[in-house]
C-alpha cells in the first residue's frame, strides 16, 4: 500500500503559532509517529508499507476550554501508535471497526490521567484555576487503511469520529463520502466532544463509526471543522472545485496564504473560511505496477 501524504496547518487569524490547538499524526516512514505541531515546517512526504494498516488521526481543541491542545495531542497520538497485530482477511469488517472504536476508548482513561498529572495541581491565577477545572474538550477523527489481500487491488478503512473533525472520501474526483457531517448547516457550535472530565465509558456512547472500500487513485481528505466547512459549502458553488484547490497547495507558504484568502473573501457577506485553526491531511493511495496489471 502506496501513500501520498501531505499535511498543513496554521493558527487562527490574529494568534500567535504557539497558540495553535488542534493536533494530528500521520505515519513517518512506515511504522514511526509523531504528533504535530512540531517545529520544523511540514512537508510532502510519500509513504510505502505494504503489509500493515496505517493510521492517521486530527483533533481540534476546543479553545474555550483549558490546555486543549495538549489533549488533542495527547488523543492523535495515542490513536497513532502502531498496532500490536496487523489486522488480517479473515477479520469482518463489522469487528475491524468496533475494534477501532475501542482502540479510541480504551485508552481514553489513561490519557484524562496523563493531562490530570500535567495540570490538575498546577498552581494558576484563580480565574484560570476554574476554567482548568472544567477540564478540556476537543473533537477527534482517526482513520484506519487496511492493505489490500494478495493478488487484490482494493482494500477496506474504518474511521472514527467523535465531533465535528471530518473525513472526506474522494474517488476519480468524486466524493463518495463525508463523515461525520454531510451538510455545511449541519456544523454547530456545541458539538459533543472529547474531555478530560468524564470516564470512557460515558463518552463512548457518542462516538460515530464509518467504513469502506478503498481502491488505486482514491483520496481521503480530513479537515478540522472551519475547512470542513468550507469544502461542504464550496461544493454547493457553481463551478466550484474544492478538492482541486487543496490539491493545488503543494506548500506550507501557499495553504498560508489559501487561508488568509478565504478569510478576506466573503459571500453574502460572510467569510467563505471562519477564523479559527485549520489543520488539512491529504492521503491518496498509489496505483503500483503491479496492481495496473490486475485492474
Amino acid at each position: 500500500m502506496d501513500l501520498d501524504m501531505r499535511w498543513f496547518f496554521t493558527q487562527k487569524g490574529g494568534n500567535a503559532a504557539v497558540d495553535y490547538e488542534d493536533a494530528f499524526c500521520v505515519p513517518q516512514g512506515g511504522n514511526s509517529l509523531r504528533p504535530y505541531p512540531v517545529n520544523s515546517a511540514p512537508s510532502r512526504v510519500q509513504v510505502f508499507d505494504s503489509t500493515s494498516s496505517v493510521r492517521l488521526a486530527i483533533a481540534d481543541g476546543a479553545s474555550e476550554s483549558s490546555f486543549a491542545g495538549t489533549w488533542a495531542k495527547l488523543l492523535v497520538k495515542s490513536f497513532c501508535r502502531p498496532p500490536s497485530t496487523t489486522p488480517t482477511g479473515t477479520d469482518s469488517g463489522d469487528s475491524r471497526r468496533d475494534a477501532l472504536k475501542d482502540l479510541v476508548f480504551n485508552r481514553l482513561d489513561k490519557k484524562r490521567d496523563v493531562w490530570e498529572k500535567c495540570y490538575g495541581t498546577r498552581e494558576l491565577p484563580w480565574y484560570a484555576e476554574q476554567k482548568r477545572d472544567m477540564g478540556a474538550f476537543a473533537a477527534f477523527l482517526g482513520l484506519e487503511l487496511l492493505p489490500s489481500e494478495p493478488r487484490q487491488a482494493a482494500g477496506s478503512w474504518n474511521a472514527v469520529a467523535i465531533g465535528d473533525t471530518c473525513l472526506f472520501h474522494f474517488r476519480k474526483d468524486k466524493l463518495l463520502i463525508a463523515f461525520p457531517i454531510e451538510a455545511p448547516e449541519d456544523f454547530s457550535l456545541s458539538p459533543l466532544l472529547l474531555t478530560t472530565r468524564q470516564p470512557a465509558t460515558s463518552q463512548s456512547e457518542h462516538a460515530r463509526q464509518c467504513s469502506g472500500e478503498w481502491q488505486p487513485g482514491d483520496e481521503f481528505v480530513l479537515l478540522t471543522d472551519a475547512a470542513a466547512c468550507w469544502l461542504l459549502k464550496s461544493r454547493r458553488l457553481p463551478d466550484a472545485d474544492p478538492l482541486a484547490c487543496l490539491r493545488d497547495l503543494s506548500t506550507q507558504q501557499d495553504f498560508e496564504a489559501w487561508v488568509t484568502f478565504q478569510r478576506l473573501d466573503k459571500v453574502d457577506g460572510q467569510p467563505r473560511l471562519r477564523n479559527d485553526d485549520v489543520t488539512f491531511i491529504s492521503c491518496r493511495v498509489l496505483e503500483t505496477h503491479g496492481q495496473a496489471g490486475q485492474r
